[in-house]
């Protein structure tokens, strides 16, 4: 990524004087083509020419440079996990102030601003206090506002709604998630069938291969995620509300989510579990609860990464495709500690003496 930006800032200084690239040609005493070259990043002024240059938009030569330091996506990952793993065991604020550092340094680095606002959400929790908590999801929801009102790519301004309305959940505060995403008008359509039986016709099979799976793959997770939600409406019907978790369980199953993505599967035996209780139903609440716990405990389960299996062996595409690629948006360490610390929910506490329960405490301690 490029970091001196002076055919951008000649684009900007120039339009702001209302002047045509000839114009601005003949003032300098280059040809037209040259502030073309200019413009479009092929080539840059002589390096006489820049203090010129400069003095006639009235800025300063390092202003006219328009330095912004950038990463690669493998330098944003390898932060990433660094600052994941120190949050996990240092002090909380002596990692937010290098993190705002490097949010200083790199201010237009908007794909490294757009995964130092998901660690944060991602670690709000141990900043503390309920109070510090939402401060720090104040501080990632500046970050997604600033990437919104400056960046201009559209894969990562898709990403930002979600990501800010992730923040106002965590937050409790369901009415800003509403007014952000109810009135979205857009049809969601997946191109990817489409442009999958395209290569299909062109026996591009890899290329259909990677998309069908990848397509597949995030459908799986998006039901998956969808169960708390739907199985919490449906609490004051028993029946159906069992319909709905025997089926996931199934699915579950079938495509050995337990395995290929335990991240998405550990939310919904626990959301049940919960569920179940506050029903007074304690043996279907201990079965969510024993899944939840040999999943946790699996062998091999870390170091925790998205991978692929032997049925979606066609994914990796998708997973490199992604910011963090393969790496989890917290440390082994903190997602250890989290899956101790959700059992110590209040919504457990009636389970304190069940042996049952007490044996599915201990194995998690183990961890």
């Amino acid at each position: 990524m490029k970091e001196i930006r002076i055919g951008n800032k000649i684009i900007e200084k120039r339009k702001e004087l209302k002047l045509t690239q000839e114009e601005l040609a003949d003032h300098l005493g280059v040809s037209k083509p040259a502030v073309s070259k200019w413009e479009s990043g092929q080539s840059y002024p002589d390096i006489t020419l820049l203090p010129v240059i400069a003095t006639y938009f009235d800025i300063t030569v390092d202003e006219l440079f328009d330095y912004q330091p950038q990463l690669t996506k493998q330098e944003i990952r390898k932060v990433y996990r660094s600052l994941a793993e120190r949050f996990a065991q240092e002090p909380f604020d002596e990692v937010l102030t290098e993190l705002n550092a490097l949010v200083k340094k790199y201010y237009s680095c908007w794909p490294l601003l757009l995964n130092l606002g998901i660690l944060l959400m991602n670690h709000a929790d141990l900043a503390g206090s309920i109070e510090r908590r939402n401060e720090i999801l104040q501080e990632a929801l500046r970050l997604f506002e600033r990437i919104e009102q400056n960046c201009d790519d559209p894969r990562i301004l898709r990403q930002t709604p979600l990501f800010k309305a992730t923040c106002w959940m965590m937050s409790g505060n369901p009415n800003e998630v509403i007014d952000l995403l109810a009135d979205t008008d857009e049809i969601k359509l997946n191109p990817d069938i489409m442009l999958a039986n395209a290569y299909l016709m062109k026996q591009e099979n890899e290329k259909a291969l990677n998309l069908l799976q990848g397509s597949i793959f995030t459908d799986l997770l998006s039901i998956v995620g969808a169960m708390p939600g739907l199985m919490a409406i449906y609490a004051t019907k028993p029946e159906t509300l069992d319909r709905w978790s025997q089926s996931i369980e199934r699915l579950i199953e079938i495509f050995d989510l337990d395995h290929l993505h335990p991240a998405s599967v550990l939310p919904f035996h626990v959301n049940a579990a919960a569920l179940y209780l506050s029903q007074h139903r304690v043996d279907p609440a201990l079965h969510h609860l024993e899944r939840y716990a040999r999943i946790a405990c699996e062998p091999g389960l870390f170091p925790f990464t998205l991978k692929g299996n032997a049925q979606f062996d066609h994914i990796q595409a998708l997973i490199e495709s992604l910011d963090l690629g393969s790496l989890a948006p917290r440390s082994d360490q903190a997602i250890k500690q989290s899956f101790k610390d959700l059992l110590k929910h209040p919504a457990f506490e009636s389970l304190a003496e069940n042996d049952r329960f007490k044996r599915i405490v201990r194995d998690l301690d183990a961890l």
